[in-house]
């Protein structure tokens, strides 16, 4: 199946797994930010020429091991946001099979419910911040390989969560 898109209309989560790449000749690693069924964003110092096409393998949690062929088509090299704070690349996915863009879908579905939840949960008067950060860590559990990195994301996504909130 073919997911590529021209544009960013496709809903994101945040994935934070190893990511294996490259094509003939060379392959490197970087880290996952985040993934969408069109496409992934992976930070890396190896900043690939845009257009490039790459071959991908990573884990995608729950569901298992994802390979797919893509197109480089936006790079970071500098900080651009509190989000994109690394340098990195856009890939655009050209070639996926037809289940592992389900199961793409299927997880930024997921992730994107207990955010919802969250997000209710923080506009009540007195918001559970206990439940809160069970929901938020069973949501990043498997994204993070230390504690440290998992509790640096759930205050990142409280503090935007609370911005959105004062709007």
């Amino acid at each position: 199946m073919s997911a590529g898109v021209k544009e960013r209309g496709y809903q994101r989560a945040t994935l934070r797994v190893p990511v294996y790449f490259g094509s003939e000749g060379y392959t490197s690693t970087g880290k996952s930010l985040t993934i969408s069924i069109g496409g992934i964003f992976i930070e890396t110092n190896v900043l690939l020429p845009l257009d490039q096409e790459i071959k991908l393998k990573f884990n995608l949690p729950g569901y298992g091991p994802v390979e797919a062929k893509g197109t480089v088509i936006w790079r970071v090299t500098k900080p651009l946001s509190k989000r994109f704070k690394n340098p990195g690349i856009a890939v655009r996915f050209t070639e996926i099979a037809e289940e592992q863009c389900k199961n793409i879908e299927d997880y930024v579905i997921k992730k994107s419910r207990i955010i919802r939840a969250i997000k209710h949960m923080l506009s009540e008067k007195k918001p559970d911040m206990k439940r809160i950060n069970e929901l938020l860590t069973s949501t990043y559990i498997h994204d993070y390989s230390t504690i440290e990195d998992l509790r640096r994301q759930i205050e990142e996504e409280l503090d935007l969560f609370r911005l959105r909130a004062k709007v």
